[in-house]
């Protein structure tokens, strides 16, 4: 679902690169690169803030500021202060499973690395197109198979999971990585009845009530003035890696720009190699390529099915 091209600077080519205004489809790449390069700083801020700040507050933080990001430009954009949402159970769900994936993700963060939780995250794609098959009754191609296999033998090269002292808190990804397939399954139900804008605003608003509720319980006062920066730079990284990522579907289809978010992958290795000295070897390296070639194989299969489908359909 696209914003309206009202809703956007008048002249947006005078202020990027020649290259960037001429291609659309370039642009729409660049957003979407940066947009990895943010979320990674997301997990890598979320790590640093695991063992000092409960999860509840440090999430009622990230929810508070990813709201207030989305309230203005709901108001910049449409003037008014609540967007139109025309599924309301739709969104309610889809901000009760983000709140679920952000919990998953805070306490995986506590126990595996940048680069080992965004590989898990990574097989999200492959995981849903098989998942909307068996949903639809389908028969899933033997091909999607295959490339579920590659992308989890790639994500066990990447973990190594017999390399953790306790290697059942490895759940905490997965428990992530199957709240997050759902979550993308809602999110496409509800790319064609709201605007993408309304949809992360009224997400970041129930995770902010969900995790109010819950607060009290939970806050604490003995964080340092250096984890609560670290944790409001990730809240806005945040913000600002999926309003960039919004923004990118204007200039090019999801066809286009899935390959390029795998990109988080190798941001994500750097990010833990650089703040926590995580070692880089060269089965990581092996494993994040199998999972980027199961994904991108995966992005090219879907588009030749839907667009061989529109052809039959226009015959």
């Amino acid at each position: 679902m696209r914003i309206h091209l009202r809703h956007l600077p008048a002249s947006p080519s005078k202020y990027m690169p020649p290259i960037l205004a001429a291609n659309p489809s370039l642009r729409g790449i660049g957003m979407t690169v940066l947009a990895t390069a943010f979320f990674a700083m997301l997990d890598t801020s979320m790590q640093y803030v695991a063992t000092a700040i409960p999860v509840v507050m440090a999430l009622w933080v990230r929810y508070c500021i990813q709201t207030a990001f989305s309230a203005v430009a709901v108001y910049r954009l449409e003037g008014r202060l609540l967007p139109k949402a025309k599924e309301p159970g739709l969104q309610i769900f889809r901000g009760l499973l983000f709140v679920l994936t952000s919990i998953f993700a805070f306490l995986s963060l506590r126990h595996v690395s940048v680069g080992e939780f965004a590989a898990v995250m990574m097989m999200t794609p492959v995981v849903v197109s098989v998942l909307v098959a068996f949903l639809s009754r389908e028969a899933v191609r033997p091909l999607r198979w295959v490339l579920l296999a590659v992308s989890v033998a790639g994500t066990i090269t990447v973990i190594r999971p017999g390399s953790h002292t306790i290697s059942w808190m490895l759940l905490y990804p997965l428990g992530a990585l199957v709240s997050n397939t759902f979550f993308l399954i809602v999110t496409s139900r509800l790319a064609s009845k709201d605007t993408p804008l309304s949809t992360h605003f009224y997400s970041g608003l129930l995770g902010v009530i969900v995790l109010s509720i819950l607060l009290p319980r939970y806050w604490s006062v003995d964080a340092s003035a250096l984890m609560w920066s670290v944790l409001a730079l990730g809240a806005v990284a945040a913000s600002c890696g999926h309003i960039l990522l919004v923004s990118a579907y204007q200039y090019a289809p999801a066809s286009v720009l899935t390959p390029y978010l795998y990109i988080q992958l190798p941001f994500a290795t750097f990010a833990g190699w650089l703040v926590f000295a995580k070692a880089v070897d060269i089965f990581t390296f092996i494993g994040i390529g199998l999972i980027i070639a199961a994904g991108t194989i995966g992005t090219l299969l879907t588009h030749r099915e839907r667009r061989n489908f529109q052809n039959l359909k226009n015959f």
